[in-house]
């Protein structure tokens, strides 16, 4: 009976260890997952980003403190961790419920300090703190029980305190593994969030069982407290159905009371709703403005006009579409003679469009690092971008594209989204313009999109001086409506005269006229930049802090 006893005692030890390894997988798996759905609400600008991190890891600072105080008291460590394990299911469930349902609380919370950006930056953290409190205490706990429980012996305290170390770590490398590169991507952010606790139950029953000696009703009994509010929380997350619309950090600004966001939301019809490596991709139908609108991660992208089931050229409801169809007509009449065009970022489809209307053109390119941004438009915009033989759609990050590319094309044009996010504001800096420049022939020209309504003067002429460093010859356009300014560079002197007569033809043929201007010269944009002064860099992306300070 002794002998079974210490089999039985090893095999806890183990298993615990094991047990502390699963925790570890679904801790990472949780972060994953909440950042995931927090930025739909919160954004992916560093800012948020370091907010929701600094929140989750400030709760598992608390909870090991706490854990250690409750390590010092408990006479049986494996049950205690076991509890934990399961309450940590339960209260990553309902973590999610309230992410799920924040749009309220965060319209609150931006509309009380977004005036100052230190307070609001407290308040973001304070919130994202209270939402994650409960199970990231519960997870920095952990640790010191299982160690409790491992560690009998002074002599071997350190060793044991290594085992449990390195293998909480590994089980944290393999939940953030398994979150982005595969649970998201196949089954969603939600189902992966169940996984998790999944993932705790397990942990929890079975060590339950063996603390219990075997028996079964007592681990019944105690699953049972778990068991059950797990599983009315799981049924709720998965009956809850699509993630909609959220009152969030790019729509706020325009929305300031959530009352009147509420209602217009619920004329919103959802048309497409898919997760993937790369994010949320929503398509919107507002049946009384008849708008499709295409929303990445909580940013709407772009919009057109549905009529009859038809996308209609337009500018009802879509300021969006003038400069869309400038950014391809643009570089089209500055080098008339173009064989081969680049468009970097798909959106809506609507440049891509306006690029395959011109029938001079042999090769299009598209790339566009999300999927199933590809696959809406196809759906839900331009099926007939499938259709033309001379587009080929590039599936991958533009950066990398025109690093490994020889290819030089006569015509590019970029529009990715917002430079208020890490990945977004590489596609502005000083780096990816010489990439840009080294993918040009001898005559190409390049088309880049500056959203100017987030940078106040010094800003713009930052931005102006970057593009200027690499394209001495620069014009500025600027659309009167969007706010939004085109920056056209190229090698040698582009030839204007009369651009604007046949830029006026080709919206005319699609149904659009623009207001737009040449704002800026060469000769002014030198002169403007004359003076020495910051860049925009990958060493230094002024850009995309400067711009999501200044959406609020």
């Amino acid at each position: 009976m002794k002998e079974k006893n210490i089999l039985n005692h090893n095999l806890l030890e183990k298993l615990i260890l094991v047990g502390l390894c699963l925790s570890g997988t679904a801790a990472l798996i949780y972060e994953v997952a909440w950042t995931r759905a927090l930025s739909l609400v919160m954004g992916s600008t560093t800012y948020a980003l370091s907010t929701m991190l600094a929140a989750f890891m400030a709760g598992l600072t608390l909870g090991g403190y706490l854990g250690g105080r409750w390590a010092d008291r408990t006479k049986n460590p494996a049950l205690s961790f076991a509890i934990v394990e399961g309450s940590i299911a339960v209260f990553g469930l309902i973590t999610f419920i309230i992410i799920k349902n924040l749009s309220p609380i965060y319209a609150w919370v931006f509309n009380t300090f977004h005036l100052s950006f230190s307070s609001f930056s407290i308040a973001q953290f304070i919130m994202a703190f209270l939402i994650m409190i409960i199970p990231t205490t519960l997870m920095g706990a952990t640790f010191p029980l299982v160690l409790k429980a491992r560690a009998h012996r002074l002599d071997t305290i350190g060793k044991e305190a290594g085992n449990v170390y390195s293998i909480n770590n590994l089980g944290a490398i393999a939940g953030s593994l398994m979150a982005g590169f595969v649970l998201i991507p196949l089954v969603g952010v939600k189902l992966t969030n169940l996984f998790a606790a999944g993932v705790n139950l397990i942990t929890a029953v079975t060590i339950i069982y063996f603390v219990s000696r075997l028996n079964y009703r007592k681990t019944i009994g105690v699953l049972l407290i778990f068991l059950i509010p797990a599983t009315l929380f799981s049924v709720y997350i998965v009956r809850s159905g699509d993630f909609g619309l959220f009152y969030s950090f790019y729509k706020a600004k325009n929305n300031p009371l959530y009352e009147s966001f509420s209602k217009s939301v619920f004329k919103h019809a959802l048309l497409f709703e898919e997760e993937g490596l790369n994010g949320l991709v929503q398509v919107f139908k507002d049946p009384y403005m008849k708008r499709v609108y295409l929303v990445t991660n909580g940013k709407v992208e772009g919009s057109a006009i549905r009529d009859s089931g038809e996308i209609v050229d337009s500018s009802v409801g879509t300021i969006d579409w003038a400069n869309q169809l400038l950014l391809a007509y643009l570089p089209l009449e500055a080098n008339r003679g173009a064989k081969s065009f680049l468009s970097i970022g798909l959106g809506t489809g609507t440049t891509t469009r306006a690029i395959m209307s011109d029938r001079g053109l042999k090769e299009i390119d598209v790339v566009e690092i999300n999927p199933l941004v590809v696959k809406a438009v196809n759906e839900h915009f331009y099926p007939e971008l499938f259709i033309d033989e001379r587009i080929n759609f590039i599936e991958g990050d533009a950066r990398n594209y025109l690093s490994l590319s020889s290819k030089h094309y006569d015509a590019i044009a970029s529009e990715p989204s917002y430079p208020v996010d890490q990945g977004i504001s590489a596609l502005f800096s000083l780096e990816f313009f010489r990439l840009v420049r080294a993918r040009l022939t001898d005559e190409g020209v390049f088309a880049q999109w500056i959203p100017s309504y987030l940078l106040n003067k010094d800003e713009f002429k930052m931005m102006l001086r970057t593009f200027n460093r690499v394209f001495p010859e620069t014009y500025v356009w600027y659309m009167s409506a969007s706010k939004d300014i085109i920056l056209l560079g190229s090698k040698g002197p582009i030839d204007l005269d009369g651009i604007e007569g046949r830029i006026a033809m080709r919206e005319k043929a699609a149904g659009m006229a623009g207001k737009y201007e040449l704002y800026l010269d060469p000769e002014k944009v030198r002169e403007i930049t004359a003076k020495p002064g910051p860049l925009n860099t990958d060493d230094r992306p002024v850009l995309e802090f400067i711009a999501a300070r200044n959406m609020l």
